[in-house]
């Protein structure tokens, strides 16, 4: 689906723009933002603010392995589950673990031109912690 963080094929990604899909990686330790209360949480593993006042972000990374910013932004929006999944981040991050997640969000895409050629960003939205979860849902 991805490529350094872009649309690895733009047109099938901007024809799926508004879809809910399910994926499933790894949470780049390296990229979790959020509120006061978020930082509290994550001590050292807190990157900054978050998107506004009602939504926490995380960057979504394909293999264990990739790079730092290799990755996609996910931003969810905050509720009572939030706080739990915070801490089972923040401890995966402190004990140098990978944290899996398996997401069911909103698609988005956006133009990201460069000087040599346009690239399709991508991000995703989650209404909620119960569209991020730490194992494996069952069913399809």
């Amino acid at each position: 689906m991805t490529s350094s963080g872009f649309a690895r094929n733009g047109d099938e990604l901007r024809a799926m723009q508004g879809r809910t899909i399910r994926v499933w990686g790894f949470v780049d330790h390296a990229n979790l933002y959020g509120d006061g209360t978020a930082r509290e949480i994550l001590r050292e593993w807190w990157s900054g603010k978050g998107p506004d006042a009602a939504t926490w972000r995380f960057n979504l990374k394909a293999s264990e392995r990739a790079a730092s910013g290799h990755s996609i932004p996910v931003f969810v929006h905050s509720d009572r589950g939030r706080d739990a999944l915070l801490k089972a981040i923040g401890r995966d991050a402190r004990a140098g673990a990978s944290t899996r997640v398996y997401v069911t969000g909103t698609l988005r895409t956006f133009d990201a031109p460069t000087n040599a050629s346009a690239l399709t960003g991508i991000y995703l939205e989650i209404r909620g912690s119960s569209g991020v979860l730490l194992s494996r849902p069952s069913g399809p």
